[in-house]
Order: structure tokens, then sequence, then C-alpha cells
């Protein structure tokens, strides 16, 4: 289950729950999330008893507060002058303020809720766990966003991949499959777990465990299909319309999820460049020769300075931080 911090809330459980659609998973994942500090079930109260939208912008103590508000109160004037009944004009308050909380910068998740069902998960300068109806968890990344049609998740087990990259790990059904969608592209379960990411010329597909296939949807005479098995990779180029297959994955394409970097006889180049992907980690080499220099190590969730105290140890070099940036030298 998903374990909860105070800036990751799971106003999508409270809201179910107040709209009595929550599923036994997700019902267990929201006790969890309240049991796990008395904060955490002082919040639950206060949002389940919240009855206007600055109460809950409150809670977003933030510098634009008073301007994100009136940026959003335009939108929201309509709703306003509309009487609303019960428990669902009660929820309507509660997406306006949690919709300007998220122009003050706070990203959390985004609610088109009565009009579609679908759920929309965005991400800014965090990563974030998510547990999808059927169990299901997804790893979101740094600048990334999915969604799905929660309503109608248990019929139809479809994510869609908006931007960036995200890590599946999918509860197999054998008479309901689930599918992530990326524009032209569809990838399939077939008893998973997997990383996807979108950049700017590709989309990038590693298995885990298991298997998918990735498809580019296009007439059935030039269907493009292939299946990849744990540890294997496949891209599709945006511009070619074509997919490529690799049969040895990255070894540290998931790092970011799991914090667990392996390097056999790897540059230190390459390192840094793992380390300013999944850290922010700025290296700055004195002597540019040193960026060739080999690194054998196996760093299982640690921190930045404890990453470069043993390279600094196991290649005798020396290492200094300056604010926020490691200067390397012999």
């Amino acid at each position: 289950m998903e374990n909860y911090q105070q800036d990751n809330i799971p106003y999508h459980l409270i809201l179910d729950e107040m709209e009595r659609v929550l599923s036994p998973a997700e019902a267990i994942a929201l006790e969890q999330w309240k049991d796990a500090s008395p904060e955490n079930l002082t919040f639950y109260n206060t949002v389940r008893n919240a009855g206007d939208r600055l109460t809950l912008l409150n809670l977003y103590k933030t510098a634009d507060v008073d301007n994100a508000w009136s940026r959003m109160s335009a939108s929201v004037q309509r709703e306003q002058e509309q009487p609303q009944v019960g428990r669902k004009g009660n929820l309507l308050l509660l997406f306006g303020a949690l919709a300007a909380a998220v122009i003050t910068g706070v990203s959390i998740i985004l609610f088109n809720w009565f009009s579609t069902g679908e759920t929309i998960y965005h991400t800014a300068n965090e990563r974030r766990q998510i547990v999808l109806p059927d169990g299901s968890h997804v790893f979101l990344n740094e600048r990334s966003a999915i969604s799905y049609i929660r309503r109608s998740f248990h019929q139809k087990r479809q994510v869609k991949l908006l931007e960036g990259e995200a890590y599946f790990e999918v509860v197999h059904d054998d008479k309901n499959e689930f599918l992530v969608e990326l524009g032209a592209i569809v990838v399939r379960d077939i008893g998973t777990s997997f990383d996807i990411k979108i950049d700017t010329g590709n989309i990038q597909v590693i298995v885990n465990d298991g298997a998918v296939s990735m498809e580019h949807q296009q007439p059935a005479a030039n269907l493009q299909k292939v299946v990849l098995t744990a540890n294997q990779m496949a891209l599709f180029n945006r511009n070619t319309k074509s997919i490529s297959y690799d049969a040895a994955a990255p070894l540290n394409y998931k790092a970011w999820q799991d914090k667990k970097l392996r390097y056999v006889q790897t540059p230190l180049s390459m390192v840094c460049r793992d380390l300013n992907r999944i850290y922010g980690t700025r290296v700055v080499f004195q002597d540019t020769a040193l960026a060739e220099k080999k690194l054998n190590a196996y760093l299982n969730q640690k921190t930045e300075d404890q990453i470069m105290h043993i390279i600094a140890a196991s290649l005798q070099l020396k290492i200094v931080k300056k604010d926020s940036t490691f200067i390397i030298s012999r």
C-alpha cells in the first residue's frame, strides 16, 4: 500500500469515500494512511469537514495564495451562482479548493469528476506512488502525468501516460487486460512490472518482470508489435514511426524509483549523469581525464553525499562540496 507523507495526501481516496465508491483495496489504503500518524488523521478530519474553498486553501500556506484565489474565483463563479444540493455541492467546493492549490504550485490530483469521472495525477518536482482501483501500483517520476477513468476502471483497466515517466506494478487479471495508452502506442500487460518513458524523440518501454506487448496502432496490414520479457527494451521512434528492440535494457533504468545503482567498469562521467538524473546532483571535474575513470560499485538507496564518499574512496579522488556542486580532483 501507499506510504503517504504529509505532501502526498490521498485526496482521491477521501473523496471516493465521501461518494461511497471506495473499493476494498482503497479502503485499506486510506485506513493505513490515517493510522500512520496523528497528523494524517487530523488532516483527514479537516478535509471531511471542510465547508468552503478557503478552508482547504489555508492548508496550503504559500506566498501566492491570494493571487491563485483571484485567478481561480472567476472560473468557479458560475458554480457558486448555481444552487448545489447535499454531498455533491460540498465536493464541488472541495474541487475548487484543490484546483486553486494546484495553481499555487502544489502538485496534487486534478479532477474532472462529474463530467467524465477522469482522474489526472501530475507531478512537478516530486515523485509519488499511486494505488489504482484494482490494487496496481504506479510510481510517477518528476514532471510526469497519468490519467484514468476511475468509475469504470474495474471494467476497463486503462491508463494514459500523458508525459514523463512511470513505473507500473500490475495486478494481473486474465479476464481484464491492463492497457497503457501513449497516443498511437499501446502497451498491454501480460502479468508484469515495467517502466515507460516519454521524451522528445522516443517512447521507451522496459520490462522488469513478466512480459508486455508494445503496439503501434495503425492500419492492420501495417501493425507493428513486439513482445518484451524481463530486462528487454523497446523504443518507438516518434519521427520514423518505427519500433526497435533491444534484448538488454540499461542497467539502472529504474534507479529513479528504487534508488539502486549498479556499476561495472562504468566511466565516472556516466555515473555522474545518472546522479544528476536521479538526485539532481551537479558535478565539476577539475581535470576532464577524471571523467573517464571506471567505477565498480553497488549503491543501494544511498544519499548523494554517501555516494560521493564511496566514489572518492574507491577511486582515490578528492571530492569537495561547494554550495550544491561537487568538485572532483586528484
